[in-house]
């Protein structure tokens, strides 16, 4: 970023190519190293349209109604909840932020899929480092609001959905 500090960027790939750049546009308090994105992103495979919206964007209703107006059908919400110093280092701490970041991302993302009538597809970081534990959850949410599947826990591992 030639105007700044860096960008959080995911790319977009099809079939071998590259077909977008996601800039992060929502940073939140402790990446003020990184210079937000000012517009939205809109992607699409095979005639599907999505949107992004990485960690801070998830308290951002406006992120995804833009999203939803330029004609996604789905959001990608990928992130990394537990980073604020309260790590997570055994089941019952685990368990206890993972009931936390489950709820909050009900409480939101249920709401949300049902006003705008878009699937939310939440993957969220599991495990720990050696300086943060991360509180895993993966989830489908339906443009009716009801969760279509997740994994059970914060532990590793793969929800693979066909939409």
């Amino acid at each position: 970023n030639s105007n700044g500090g860096p960008y959080i960027s995911k790319i977009n790939t099809s079939n071998g190519m590259l077909s977008g750049i996601y800039r992060k546009r929502n940073c939140a308090d402790n990446e003020t190293l990184f210079s937000p994105e000012t517009e939205s992103y809109f992607g699409e495979v095979a005639n599907v349209g999505f949107g992004v919206a990485v960690c801070a964007g998830h308290s951002v209703p406006t992120e995804f109604v833009a999203i939803s107006n330029a004609g996604a059908a789905i959001v990608f919400h990928p992130s990394v909840p537990g980073l604020y110093g309260d790590r997570k280092t055994d089941d019952a701490s685990l368990q206890s932020g993972f009931d936390w970041w489950r709820t909050s991302c009900i409480d939101i993302d249920t709401k949300r899929a049902k006003e705008l009538g878009i699937y939310i597809a939440v993957c969220t970081q599991a495990g720990s480092t050696v300086d943060e534990g991360f509180l895993g959850w993966s989830v489908l949410f339906g443009s009716d609001g009801e969760i279509i599947a997740e994994l059970p826990n914060w532990r590793q591992g793969n929800l693979i959905i066909e939409i």
